[in-house]
This record gives structure tokens, sequence and C-alpha cells, in this order.
């Protein structure tokens, strides 16, 4: 279990700098998820780790594959018509920015807070180009 945390605070650590430009705007998960699409690290957990973890607590490495893919620390991209999206939170300044992103692909959900706050789809390849709106604070 300490292997698997170090490894995640580990990874954290790099993504943040190999983002450091957009950082300030990324979530820590959506800069996992970005590292681990450009292939540039995998949290799939191994068979050691699923082996450790099972001992650990005393089940079937089958019990301890399921338990850890559940307990994935960011989500996989969705197909969606073809093109791969992934559920976020987006926090602007004012509503102003929702044509935009709009414009680019988002599908924008529910919204919340006087439209400063919005659940999403958004198009992965579309990540980066969101975070850099200057009007997307988050």
């Amino acid at each position: 279990m300490r292997k698997t945390l170090l490894f995640f605070l580990v990874a954290i650590f790099a993504t943040s700098i190999a983002f450091a430009d957009d950082v300030s705007k990324l979530s820590a998960s959506t800069q996992l998820f970005l590292a681990e699409q450009a292939g540039r690290i995998t949290l799939d957990p191994t068979q050691e780790m699923i082996q450790e973890h099972a001992k650990l607590k005393g089940i079937s490495f089958n019990q301890a594959e399921r338990e850890m893919k559940l307990g994935r620390p960011i989500a996989k991209a969705t197909i969606k018509d073809g093109k791969q999206f992934v559920s976020a939170f987006i926090r602007v300044e004012d509503r102003s920015v929702v044509s935009e992103l709009e414009a680019l692909g988002v599908e924008i959900q529910c919204e919340f807070l006087d439209g400063k706050l919005y659940t999403t789809l958004i198009p992965v390849d579309k990540i980066e180009v969101v975070a850099g709106l200057t009007k997307v604070s988050r």
C-alpha cells in the first residue's frame, strides 16, 4: 500500500513539472490523466502490486484486482460518437466563455454557482486548449 501511495505522489510531482505552464488550472487527476494518455506514465496496477494488495488484505487475486481497478485515482476517457471525452468540472469567471467552450466541442451538462461552475464532457484533445482560455480559472 505504501508503494502504491508513493508511486502516485511521484507521478503527481512529475506530471506537475511536465505541465508547469498550465499546472495552476489543471487538477492533479487531470494532469495524471494527460500524462497517462501521452504514455509518460501508467496507472494500471502491475501483477506484483495486485499480489501485494491481495496478501495484505487476505483476499483472492481476482478480488484484489477488481478493488484496485475500481479504486483507480483518475477516470479513463469515454468514447462518444467515435471521439474520446473526459468528464470534468470547469470553473469560469462568467458565463460569456460558454460559447467558446462549446465551439471547442465541450458539452455542458450542468451549471452551478450562477454560471461560474460547470460539469462537462471535454474532448481529450482539447483539455489543454480549454485550460489555456483566459476566462477559465480551473
